[in-house]
């Protein structure tokens, strides 16, 4: 369970680096050799009060190589 993650959510895209990482459903399509210029992870379109620690609460990652 990620309450980190959950803890930092909030309605804004927010870029992905040390402090908010790769949303754990999307770490199996990662490839290790490659290093992305710029990365974001956009929020799912859902009010807080309806999610919990452990949901997946990001629809989409973009990552500019």
């Amino acid at each position: 369970m990620n309450t980190l993650e959950y803890d930092r959510f909030g309605p804004c895209i927010v870029e992905i680096s040390e402090e908010d990482p790769f949303p754990p459903l999307f770490l199996p399509y990662l490839k290790g050799d490659e290093s992305s210029l710029f990365s974001i992870k956009i929020p799912r379109r859902e009010e807080r009060r309806n999610l919990e620690p452990g949901m997946n609460l990001y629809d989409y990652v973009l990552s500019f190589v």
